[in-house]
């Protein structure tokens, strides 16, 4: 009786000892669950605020750069704008300048025409004829002052233009230098060139001789020193 009582006993203390055993060890592995689901719970929420943070920095950059870069297409296109007008500003004002330079090249050919025409009215290439009598040096003197030369002629048609036209008989005159004179016995132009037809001068060149010219004698030899008047020549200006 005794022994089943002892037994009894110790069958309730383990029961006892079972049960608080239960609720010591039950009660923990219930809270270590929870607190690893609130760490996943914070790692997750980190993680999507993270996300979420990125994709509006994403958003918010695509923003300014597709604003800045309609900005800078907008600023090319008025660039672009600005420098056609440019171009066609300076295209115009090319064309003025053109235009004034064109009309500037005239105005200067028309006023010296007119001191070629005033030089010597009525006579072609600006020709002076000397009513005054000079030396062949001297007479060639007075036609540089005047910016030309004594007159030359470059074919035959020329000559007889000089004779015919331009050395008129005039009383006291002998005749008008023009711009031939012998040079190692032969007659050369002013230039240095020899004379085309050295038979155009009545006689064979001879140091210290020019040549003059009159219409009824044509072309003379005669003393370089004698006084007779002259003939200066400016050729007229072409367009």
């Amino acid at each position: 009786m005794f022994l089943v009582c002892v037994l009894e006993e110790v069958e309730e203390a383990d029961y006892i000892n079972s049960a608080v055993r239960f609720k010591k060890e039950g009660k923990p592995a219930s809270g270590r669950s929870f607190s690893s689901f609130i760490q996943t719970f914070v790692s997750l929420a980190a993680c999507w605020f993270i996300l979420l943070l990125i994709i509006i920095l994403h958003i918010y950059y695509i923003s300014v750069i597709s604003d800045k870069n309609t900005k800078q297409k907008a600023e090319i296109k008025n660039l672009k704008s600005q420098n056609e007008e440019l171009k066609i500003k300076e295209k115009n004002l090319n064309e003025k300048c053109q235009i004034f330079e064109k009309t500037q090249n005239e105005l200067n050919v028309s006023r010296a025409q007119w001191s070629v025409d005033a030089y010597c009215p009525k006579l072609k290439n600006g020709v002076y004829r000397s009513p005054y009598e000079r030396t062949w040096a001297g007479a060639r003197e007075d036609c540089r002052g005047k910016s030309s030369d004594l007159a030359v002629a470059a074919d035959e048609q020329e000559r007889n233009y000089i004779v015919d036209r331009l050395s008129p008989v005039t009383k006291g005159i002998n005749g008008y230098w023009i711009g031939v004179r012998a040079r190692n016995r032969t007659w050369k132009w002013i230039n240095g060139t020899d004379l085309f037809d050295q038979g155009w001068v009545d006689q064979p060149a001879a140091d210290g001789q020019c040549v003059t010219s009159l219409s009824n004698r044509g072309w003379r030899s005669a003393s370089c020193n004698d006084k007779n008047g002259w003939i200066c020549e400016k050729k007229a200006l072409l367009v």
